[in-house]
């Protein structure tokens, strides 16, 4: 489970500033609009690490990758402790976007590939439930610590920071066992079994299936990251760093949750309660502001995390069905991609129409758009459920049969 562990830590971060930035915005005097301009900075860091640095775990394995991110996002946390100013924050935020864009591609692939060596098909799940785990818990932490600490910056980046050196450690002192007990000609790719079962061409109208559900979902959850706390201080007048990191903790908690309840039903149908809860999370997002109620906040938080956890159980679900081994990292970091393009874009254009409209008008056009992606979405999933319901790559039983019995590596 080392690879689910560092995608915990890495979420972890990833989340853990939403509830500081309105207190970042006091100390260091930067507007809302810069806010969403250091979301939007994270997301390009995403987006650089999935297409661009995970690649490098097809050639050197997932371990080192993960060691580096892990070292990267330890890097990032203690530059968000000591920040003086925005621009340090900007660097923070770029690091750990790289770093969550590793442990989301190569890492989720990792945990994949090794609980179909051990004869199980719940890889994409783990994956899913360890990454709403981090982004639930990360701003919880770092509200806390906001109401906890005279200098809210410090405690739950300092805690973090000790998390992924540890993770350093553990996996450095992995590799050094595994390297020890292999053979001096073991391959990257069999360290975790990625050997391509058959050239199968990855149908795109399936991964385009599985990756609108999961840009859909991404809008609104995206908002309440980088923004909600903002909302929350603002429009509603509510101080406490603990209910900003609670309300995106909310988002993710219902996101594990939606998870584990919907883990038993097809992808197909978790796509569509995905969507189903992106059409209420967004017209519950304008009604709570309209009304300023900080509970309808919250009911819409939870059915965004609803969403946002079943589209990515579904989306990583279709990517294996329709993908060899040898391109699951890529298909994983593609669906990313989708994710962290649409939320991140959706945030920036957050930020410029809040400088010449009001926050109703803003949340009510984003939050159209957001209904009509969906509506889109379950009009694909409908249309090609076939084809995501059969298995085009059988995952467990086909690979075990093309590999030679190999030790229990962990």
């Amino acid at each position: 489970m080392t690879a689910a562990f560092a995608i915990l830590v890495g979420f972890l971060l990833s989340n853990m500033p939403s509830p500081v930035y309105p207190v970042w915005q006091d100390q260091m005097g930067f507007s809302a609009s810069t806010t969403t301009v250091l979301f939007a900075v994270y997301q390009a860091g995403v987006l650089v690490g999935l297409v661009g640095i995970g690649r490098l775990s097809d050639r050197i394995g997932w371990r080192p990758m993960l060691a580096g991110s892990m070292a990267t996002t330890a890097a990032a946390a203690l530059m968000f402790a000591v920040a003086p100013g925005p621009a340090w924050l900007l660097a923070a935020r770029a690091l750990s976007g790289l770093s969550v864009g590793v442990v989301a591609s190569c890492g989720s692939a990792a945990v994949t590939a090794e609980q179909e060596r051990r004869g199980r098909d719940n890889g994409p799940l783990i994956a899913s439930v360890v990454t709403s785990m981090g982004l639930a818990f990360g701003p919880l932490l770092g509200g806390i610590g906001v109401d906890l600490n005279p200098n809210p910056a410090q405690s739950a980046f300092v805690l973090e920071f000790a998390f992924a050196l540890l993770m350093v450690v553990f996996i450095v002192s992995g590799m050094r066992t595994l390297a020890i007990a292999s053979s001096p000609r073991a391959t990257a790719a069999e360290e975790v079994g990625l050997e391509d079962i058959g050239g199968v061409r990855t149908p795109a109208r399936a991964m385009l299936t599985a990756a609108t559900p999961i840009a859909t979902a991404g809008i609104v959850c995206a908002i309440y990251m980088s923004v909600g706390s903002g909302f929350i201080r603002d429009a509603l007048d509510v101080t406490s760093g603990t209910v900003g990191g609670l309300l995106v903790f909310v988002v993710f908690a219902s996101a594990f949750t939606g998870q584990l309840v919907f883990r038993a039903v097809e992808p197909g149908v978790q796509g569509m309660v995905s969507m189903g809860a992106s059409i209420g999370a967004a017209i519950l997002l304008v009604a709570g502001l309209v009304v300023g109620s900080v509970a309808v906040l919250f009911v819409s938080a939870a059915l965004s995390g609803v969403s946002q956890g079943l589209a990515q159980t579904a989306g990583y679900t279709i990517a294996r069905r329709v993908n060899p081994l040898v391109r699951l990292r890529g298909a994983y970091a593609w669906l990313n991609f989708a994710s962290y393009l649409f939320g991140g874009g959706f945030v920036l254009l957050t930020g410029v129409l809040l400088t010449g409209l009001s926050l109703v008008a803003v949340t009510v056009t984003v939050g159209t758009l957001v209904c009509l992606m969906a509506v889109v979405g379950i009009g694909m999933l409908v249309r090609n459920r076939d084809e995501i319901a059969v298995r085009e790559v059988v995952a467990a039983t086909q690979v075990a049969a093309t590999m030679e019995p190999q030790p229990d590596r962990g």
